[in-house]
């Protein structure tokens, strides 16, 4: 049995209805935010894997912080809690879930959102 608290990434990934709700059903509008956020979503798991990568806490606390904003949008709640756990590691100056899959289950948890917002058509 490993010693490592267990990261919940599991699916139940979007609610579109209530992210339409939050943008007054404008569903161009939940589109175009997806879009932007698969475009910018790889850079910021990047500058989150080289804040870790150089133990520099503020930098992945600033990264993950972005994350859990992007993913809300979507209102992708098991990657928000992900996004703001790590957040909150960061921020207490450890990066120890970031270093033992934290960085990799949030990766994993946003390509799966990625997938659905694909499926979903609000991304082509």
């Amino acid at each position: 049995m490993s010693n490592k608290r267990e990261l919940n990434c599991e699916s139940g990934l979007l609610d579109e209805e209530a992210a339409l709700a939050a943008l007054d059903g404008e569903r161009e509008l939940l589109s175009q935010l997806a879009t932007m956020f698969v475009e910018d979503s790889h850079e910021l798991l990047e500058a989150l894997d080289r804040a870790v990568a150089a133990g520099d806490c503020r930098s992945a606390r600033h990264a993950a912080h972005s994350l859990k904003g992007q993913v809300a949008t979507f209102f992708a709640t098991p990657a928000v809690e992900l996004a703001q756990r790590l957040e909150h590691e960061a921020a207490e100056g450890r990066l120890t879930e970031l270093t033992c899959g934290g960085c990799t289950q949030l990766r994993q948890s946003i390509a799966r959102l990625v997938e659905e917002l694909r499926g979903r058509g609000l991304v082509e």
